[in-house]
């Protein structure tokens, strides 16, 4: 993938088979895109709920800088 590229985890996301660091650890050996971010929320499952702020205060900051 060379397009830009946000990877956002929970740190505690119910479908994950390993801690999602290992996960992001895969994305950031593999990934090929200059404008590549990954990001653990802390605390966060699958859903993000009750962490809609700082998902979306993540999302727009990385896409802000996009420009």
């Amino acid at each position: 993938i060379k397009k830009p590229l946000l990877v956002i985890i929970g740190s505690k996301d119910e479908f994950l088979d390993r801690p999602a660091k290992q996960v992001l650890q895969i994305f950031d050996e593999h990934q090929h895109s200059s404008k590549y971010k990954s990001i653990v929320i802390p605390n966060a499952l699958h859903s993000f709920n009750g962490k809609e702020k700082i998902l979306a205060s993540t999302i727009t900051n990385w896409s802000n800088k996009l420009a």
